[in-house]
């Protein structure tokens, strides 16, 4: 995660891409590696993200 440089990267079914930052979004608790549900906006900029519930698919 590049929180200093307002990005973050994640392995998508598309493969490995980066996305910048609406905001300072991320919790303490998502750690590197963990599984993650993002929400972004209509430019392409996460604006929100989640854990993802163990489980989860």
């Amino acid at each position: 995660m590049g929180t200093m440089q307002n990005e973050i990267t994640l392995k998508t079914a598309k493969g490995e891409q980066k996305f910048p930052l609406e905001k300072q979004v991320l919790s303490a608790s998502i750690t590197d590696g963990a599984r993650v549900r993002a929400e972004l906006n209509e430019a392409g900029h996460i604006i929100d993200v989640h854990p993802e519930k163990s489980g989860a698919h």
